[in-house]
């Protein structure tokens, strides 16, 4: 158990091309981004201003 519920492989967060993504690595605390829970294995895409939630910890997605 982690403080945050962040497993050591949660995510992973990768670039394709010139798209962003992020694939829930089958966490047992789920991944989320703006609030959608992601399906295990799916590679969804991030746009700036998503919002990301590991397990209890949120982060903000910006590209530049």
């Amino acid at each position: 158990w982690d403080e945050g519920g962040v497993s050591r492989r949660h995510a992973r967060i990768f670039i394709q091309g010139t798209q962003v993504s992020i694939e829930d690595l089958n966490s047992t605390n789920y991944t989320y981004v703006n609030q959608q829970r992601l399906t295990p294995g799916q590679p969804h895409p991030l746009n700036s201003g998503d919002e990301v939630r590991l397990g209890r910890v949120k982060l903000n997605f910006h590209s530049i």
